[in-house]
């Protein structure tokens, strides 16, 4: 494909700026800003289907100003500056962490750099360092000199969910990059061994799978599930459009089994909208099941349950849910805990796995490149995989050629597809 012209990107941007200013024409409140006036948080834009032009227009408007970017700042800048920023990136953030500075920023107004160095016990000239170093990144502002402010992205740091998935790369994925030297010394690059992980490595632990190292332990596996729920929230893998575009009301009563169900955010979201499908019984780990909300509104419809995915398992159901849950194994993990589900099946059930398919021409749209940089996290902590629809069904029909698979769906706006395996004997 012959790559775009200055003229051509520019053509496309001013095209699409057109949809989006028209847009912000329409609708009454303040327009997207890198600052913050009330504390609010900044404006988001809608992700409604209704929204589709507009939501097209950003993607291309993200896509052609990197493109931009990238062409005018040329190869030998964008290398020098790469790994420059990609780590101090997270050192910055890491000091921010440690010292809680997000906190002792107030929500509305400013605090002296001196006031906020002797609240949070740090030198003050590391701490303008870091701050105005992050402000190039949107963290923070500082709308007059010597005094910092939260800009719309510093405040989103405040919640605990986002604090929670920024703290989980800060510290656990800054020890899994470090750990891998030792990794490739000890085990060569060809092994993909779960148990093999920079996470096991990282922790001197060769027993325990690496997403159960990664989430144990109470303090821990709270920030885990705070850090899920973030994510879980966001546009590209938001569970409402995989509860509105797949039909599940195909399933009708059918008893769920959600496998490695985390804190069950998605079993809850399907109980509210198919009220005739359930019981769910979402099941992990003990310190995740501990953390987990119970609500009222669906009590009698979701249970917990402890649960070990490499151990047979114990419920017969209709329905197996394993949402965002294969991405973290080796292919052989994979292969182990789809049989383990299949002991448990009858004639005609079904298990959907829901997970990112990797296409061929990855990095055009921000979903694309969202799951590019997840397969990256996949394989470098936990050796695991981002997979494409090829790789998938082979894994399917390793761990059992009675799986067979049904129909692939993948919903508008969703990073994610559900692919639907029905066991046939």
């Amino acid at each position: 494909m012959t790559p775009p012209s200055l003229d051509e990107i520019a053509t496309a941007i001013k095209a699409n700026i057109d949809i989006v200013t028209n847009y912000l024409k329409t609708r009454d409140g303040p327009d997207p800003s890198f600052v913050s006036v009330d504390g609010s948080g900044g404006f988001d834009f809608p992700d409604g289907s209704e929204h589709a032009e507009l939501q097209q227009a950003r993607e291309k408007l993200m896509y052609n100003s990197s493109q931009l970017h990238d062409l005018m700042a040329g190869p030998s800048w964008m290398m020098t500056m790469f790994p420059l920023q990609a780590l101090y990136d997270l050192a910055a953030l890491h000091t921010v962490e440690y010292f809680d500075i997000v906190n002792l920023v107030p929500l509305v107004g400013t605090i002296s750099s001196l006031e906020l160095a002797s609240k949070a016990r740090v030198s003050s000239q590391r701490l303008v360092s870091t701050l105005r170093y992050l402000i190039h990144r949107r963290i923070f502002a500082e709308p007059i000199p010597g005094r910092f402010a939260h800009s719309p992205m510093s405040l989103l740091l405040r919640r605990p969910d986002c604090h929670g998935w920024v703290s989980h790369f800060v510290l656990e994925g800054t020890k899994c990059i470090s750990a891998m030297r030792m990794q490739y010394d000890r085990f060569g690059g060809e092994d993909m061994d779960s148990f093999h992980s920079t996470v096991n490595v990282a922790h001197e632990n060769y027993i325990d799978p690496p997403m159960m190292i990664q989430a144990s332990g109470e303090e821990q596996a709270a920030k885990f599930s705070q850090a899920m729920r973030w994510f879980s929230a966001f546009g590209a893998v938001h569970d409402q459009h995989l509860v509105d575009g797949f039909p599940w009301e195909e399933f009708g009563g059918a008893t769920v089994v959600d496998a490695a169900g985390g804190n069950g955010h998605f079993s809850f979201a399907l109980a509210r909208k198919y009220p005739q499908l359930g019981p769910f019984i979402i099941q992990d780990l003990a310190d995740q099941i501990t953390v987990a909300e119970r609500p009222v509104d669906l009590a009698g419809r979701v249970e917990f349950q402890e649960f070990d995915l490499f151990q047979k398992n114990p419920v017969l159901a209709d329905l197996y849910l394993l949402r965002f849950i294969l991405h973290d194994f080796d292919d052989n993990s994979c292969v182990q805990i789809l049989r383990n589900l299949v002991l448990a099946m009858n004639d005609g059930g079904s298990i959907v796995v829901l997970e990112g398919v990797l296409a061929a021409d990855q990095g055009r749209s921000s979903a694309d490149r969202l799951l590019g940089a997840l397969n990256m996290s996949m394989m470098t902590d936990l050796n695991g995989a981002e997979r494409s629809l090829e790789d998938w069904v082979k894994l399917f029909t390793r761990a059992d050629p009675r799986l067979e698979l049904h129909r692939v769906v993948s919903p508008p706006r969703s990073m994610l597809s559900l692919m639907e395996l029905r066991f046939k004997i």
